[in-house]
């Protein structure tokens, strides 16, 4: 019906609604331009596509779902197929070629015209863009309590978790994708121009349904050939514009914000404050790495030490007048108050974001049991300010309401869990001290 565009047509309050989207999400895909995007249909070809793609361990696979006498492969054919693919595919050091769709689109578009360079690479692109559809078999993902278990797996669905899990295992341009877990989870991401979210949910619909009732043809008794692997020749640009991919998404999903803490400059005569960076390298590489199930706990608790000696280097240094905030503010004021021009530093994007302080934090020590509390310095951040106590820490956690970003109970909770993990983490390796 979709081929011949005859389905029937959908009503609303009597009113008959047009049929149009339907007829745009198989076999279609999103083109990344330099000045705007367009959307390619190859279901209105001469020549209908007549496979899917595949993609398990950031590695495509051209499938063809159509036996030589027209018939569409059965669900054991298509098992079988993807059986050959998955044994095929076990590798897990490959470049993962799909995050570059997770890039803005403007740099997307310059790295998929120098992708585009390389026959090759030319071939399997198009051989992406003219399948059916995509069905992504992800690697697993990391463990989490029964009652956060929907929530990753909705964030699986969506963006595949980041570039050290599955979001390199997607072709987000492409229009359908079909996402399976090996916990059996699954479920589908779409890309938003063709169609709206209704016509998605019907064709889902379908595919529950149909996937019901028992399959009544045999397989033919025919050997299949082997999925088509395709190829990408990945030079050092292209290998280049994979890890600036790689570190974009990671900025929006996972990421370590500029953080804040209060260092008291009363060293000096009339000092106020100045700013502790918490969020460091060393601190990045331990929070990574309680995620990773390769590292062990001794390798954790290494990195922990690492990352609170690091600590304490910066705020001696803060502390006794060597941090960089205070005094590029100086500068900058100066520039101000001298009515000359402001220098570029200051009006370069990453000093705006270096300045964005989406965690602003601060230790006030009390002997009493209490806690003090501040609210946030931008309008999605937090702000926490704590009391540490001989058995205990008191926290306030804030955040603006008007803020769909935030949510000062969600960071509460998962503050909490973060050091209950710490706090495990050490008791699992008695001879550590920090």
């Amino acid at each position: 019906m979709i081929d011949n565009e005859t389905l029937p047509v959908e009503y609303m309050g009597g009113k008959p609604l047009c049929m149009n989207q339907y007829y745009q999400i198989l076999s279609s895909c999103r083109i990344p331009g330099p000045k705007r995007d367009s959307i390619v249909n190859y279901a209105k070809g001469k020549k209908q596509s007549r496979h899917i793609t595949v993609v398990h361990n950031f590695q495509f696979f051209e499938l063809d779902v159509y036996n030589s006498d027209g018939s569409p492969l059965t669900t054991d054919q298509i098992f079988i197929q993807l059986e050959k693919i998955w044994n095929t595919s076990l590798q897990t050091n490959k470049e993962p070629i799909g995050i570059l769709t997770t890039n803005h689109r403007n740099s997307w578009a310059k790295a998929y015209n120098n992708l585009l360079k390389d026959k090759t690479n030319k071939e399997s692109v198009r051989t992406i863009e003219k399948s059916i559809c995509t069905v992504c078999l992800d690697a697993p993902m990391p463990r989490v309590s029964e009652d956060i278990y929907k929530s990753r797996v909705a964030a699986q669905m969506l963006h595949g978790g980041g570039s050290r899990w599955n979001s390199g295992n997607r072709w987000f341009d492409k229009t359908l994708q079909f996402i399976i877990a090996e916990d059996g989870s699954c479920g589908l991401v779409y890309e938003h121009a063709p169609s709206e979210g209704p016509p998605i949910v019907a064709l889902l619909d379908h595919i529950v349904e149909y996937t019901k009732k028992p399959e009544l043809v045999r397989s033919p008794m025919i050997p299949l050939p082997m999925p088509k692997k395709l190829r990408f020749n990945i030079t050092p640009e292209i290998k280049n514009d994979i890890e600036k991919a790689k570190q974009n998404l990671n900025m929006m999903y996972g990421h370590a914000c500029p953080t804040y803490e209060s260092a008291s400059l009363r060293m000096f005569r009339l000092g106020r404050t100045d700013t502790i960076r918490s969020a460091s390298i060393e601190s990045l590489k331990f929070v990574q790495s309680m995620d990773s199930p390769d590292k062990s706990d001794q390798v954790k608790t290494d990195l922990l030490r690492r990352a609170t000696q690091a600590h304490r280097e910066y705020t001696d240094m803060a502390i006794r007048g060597n941090a960089i905030d205070r005094h590029l503010l100086g500068l900058k004021l100066q520039a101000i108050e001298d009515l000359v021009s402001i220098p570029e530093l200051f009006m370069d994007t990453a000093y705006a974001v270096a300045m964005h302080f989406n965690l602003s934090t601060s230790q006030v020590p009390a002997k009493t049991d209490c806690v003090m509390c501040f609210g946030p310095v931008v309008p999605d951040g937090y702000g926490i300010c704590y009391n540490p106590m001989d058995e205990h820490i008191n926290f306030a956690i804030s955040a603006f309401n008007s803020c769909a970003d935030t949510n000062a109970a969600q960071m509460a909770h998962y503050l909490e869990k973060a050091l209950l993990d710490m706090r495990s983490l050490l008791q699992s390796t008695p001879k550590s001290k920090l």
